[in-house]
């Protein structure tokens, strides 16, 4: 089956409300960009219909995935907390939404889950005589200690414990 531009148009705006209604922001914006595309081709403003469905889906993107990252950062995956986050951070200035306060709490909180996470891991490794996986944990939870004071200005010493691990995979290479 063969469609017009403008069949082509209608079905990625329609597409793209779609995905801003469930918050799903990315594939939004590729529905957007395609129809945006065909609509320059056939010269059709579709601004104004763009701007609405944008101002419909990124509030959601933003709230929904708040919680996605509030998650993970109860798991102490930091690392993907923080990928999501760069897309959150993204939306909301696309809005003008201030989330900062939350993303500050939701950092605290994954930072500290993975520190904690990554010396458990690290204990494991030794147990498991892993030496390189335990100072690998190692140095991620030092960098988690990091991001903590670099984005919250929070110092954690995680030494003592950093040095017991240490002394514990000396006596296994």
């Amino acid at each position: 089956m063969v469609f017009t531009l403008e069949q082509e148009i209608e079905g990625n705006l329609k597409q793209a409300e779609g995905y801003a209604l469930q918050g799903n922001a990315r594939d939004m914006e590729i529905g957007l960009s395609v129809a945006q595309g065909f609509a320059r081709r056939v010269g059709k403003d579709i601004t104004t219909r763009v701007a609405v469905i944008k101002k419909t889906g990124y509030p959601i993107a933003v709230a929904n995935g708040l919680k996605e990252v509030r998650r993970l950062a109860l798991l102490g995956s930091a690392a993907s907390m923080e990928m999501v986050l760069g897309y959150i951070l993204d939306y909301a200035g696309y809005i003008q939404q201030d989330i900062a306060e939350k993303v500050k709490d939701i950092r605290e909180i994954g930072f500290n889950a993975g520190i904690m996470r990554e010396l458990k891991w690290a204990w494991e490794y030794v147990s498991q005589g892993n030496p390189t996986c335990a100072e690998q944990s190692i140095r991620q939870a030092e960098h988690y200690v990091n991001l903590l004071d670099q984005y919250l200005h929070t110092r954690r010493d995680i030494s003592e414990e950093v040095k017991d691990i240490r002394v514990q995979v000396a006596k296994i290479k």
